[in-house]
């Protein structure tokens, strides 16, 4: 059974003193007419207000004791009381579906550390940019290395992106990290690699269509060898000519280590330059454009000659042999840009590249 509260049992013991005196004492008697209308006793008034208080108290106790039952319930319909909040079931889903992480992208290989003097930095920097590169190792005094060499210059360099280098077969060494796990015992021998490192190696005597071929190869659908444009007349003999310039000076030319080697070098070149520019001043050439692809070829050659014979006065003067070479690259670039476009006109990619 519920406690009852202090003021309704103040009220209660009241009630039960007040009806004992009514029973006893106050109770008019039967029989009796006319009588009086009974009167309160003393302190009975007091007594009945204190009831009355008492009852008004037990019922806003019991008034605000309801009011906290039902704020308490509907904090507990809204969600406001403390007891553990669960989740939304969307919340959780949204939090179980959390967005895959985006997948990065393969880093470009990465250039090794090379031995000190190792030369091959360019060229691992050429593959890492996704280039092919084709790279002759050859000796200048064997006929096959002469044509195989004139074959790699002539190969399509597909916009600029085939680097081709040339290097003495003496300095083989001097590149150890492009000839890793590749052999390199003979002259010529050409290495044909694709920009994932990828090497094919061509030994021997080889021919512009075959290196043309193995770079598409190594490279993939972006260095497909396209089909070669017959030339004819004056663009189809200079052509020819020019395939017979031996080496020249060019970007990727390893210089002779020593001032007499390179003078022989200068010597040689310009003997054959000369006997070129002979040749092809006396080929007939028919039309406009035929016609300034001669003048330009001719004017290419006597810059050419010229630039031989500053290089040689040079090195007579003192002059280093690292700086000689140099400017005389320099001056190679500058007839190439110059008059190369006259010949592209005629389809003639040989003499200029």
């Amino acid at each position: 059974m519920e406690q009852v509260s202090r003021p309704a049992l103040i009220a209660l013991i009241a009630t039960i003193a007040f009806a004992g005196a009514w029973f006893t004492v106050l109770r008019p008697k039967s029989g009796s007419a006319g009588a009086p209308a009974p009167t309160t006793a003393p302190g009975m008034a007091g007594l009945g207000r204190a009831v009355a208080k008492a009852n008004g108290a037990v019922a806003a106790s019991d008034a605000s004791a309801k009011r906290s039952e039902q704020a308490a319930a509907a904090a507990g319909s809204d969600g406001t009381a403390a007891s553990p909040v669960t989740p939304a079931p969307a919340a959780a889903n949204a939090t179980a579906k959390a967005k895959p992480a985006v997948a990065a992208k393969p880093a470009k290989p990465a250039i090794p550390a090379l031995q000190p003097g190792d030369k091959s930095g360019p060229i691992l920097r050429e593959l890492a940019a996704g280039k092919v590169v084709v790279a002759i190792f050859f000796n200048s005094a064997g006929a096959d290395d002469r044509a195989s060499l004139r074959a790699v210059r002539a190969t399509n360099r597909h916009g600029g992106r085939v680097a081709v280098h040339v290097v003495p077969i003496a300095k083989v060494g001097a590149y150890n990290a492009l000839t890793t796990g590749v052999q390199v015992m003979e002259a010529p021998t050409i290495l044909v690699i694709g920009p994932d490192h990828k090497a094919r190696t061509i030994v021997g005597y080889t021919e512009v269509k075959e290196v043309d071929q193995t770079v598409g190869d190594v490279g993939g659908s972006g260095f497909q060898a396209r089909k070669a444009f017959h030339l004819t007349g004056w663009a189809n003999r200079a052509s020819e000519i020019c395939k017979d310039i031996g080496f020249g000076v060019a970007t990727g030319v390893e210089p002779p280590s020593d001032i007499p080697g390179l003078k022989r070098v200068f010597a040689r070149i310009a003997r054959i330059e000369s006997r070129n520019r002979r040749r092809t001043a006396i080929v007939k050439a028919v039309g406009a454009k035929q016609q300034a692809a001669k003048r330009a070829l001719l004017k290419a050659y006597d810059e050419g000659l010229a630039a031989l014979a500053s290089a040689r006065s040079k090195l007579n003067a003192g002059g280093s042999l690292d700086a000689v070479f140099l400017d005389l690259e320099a001056a190679d670039h500058r007839i190439v840009t110059r008059y190369r476009p006259a010949l592209h006109a005629v389809r003639e990619h040989h003499c200029l590249g």
